[in-house]
């Protein structure tokens, strides 16, 4: 499941993932293993809502803050690397 997370740099997500990039890279690599990501913010993810549709699977409703910008987004967990849908969010009169 999605937690809410921040991360201070590139760094940092490199380090939290070498082990699990080092499984994919080819035998007898000994140089460090290249990155290469969607976007230049890092962001950070807070998680609004969970659930399940009979028609996709899991699915959730995350609030992506990246820079000055914050978006909304669906996400289906069964393809996570894709965003279904994603929306800007600005301030404005609250509905409730």
């Amino acid at each position: 499941m999605i937690f809410p997370f921040s991360y201070e740099s590139m760094e940092k997500i490199q380090e939290e993932l070498s082990s699990s990039v080092r499984q994919f890279a080819p035998r007898g690599l000994t140089s460090r293993m290249p990155y290469v990501a969607v976007g230049d913010g890092l962001g950070h993810r807070e998680l609004v809502y969970s659930g399940s549709s009979a028609m996709s699977g899991d699915f959730v409703v995350e609030d992506v803050s990246v820079e000055d910008e914050r978006f909304r987004r669906l996400v289906f967990l069964n393809n996570q690397s894709v965003i279904q849908s994603e929306a800007k969010l600005k301030k404005g009169r609250a509905f409730f």
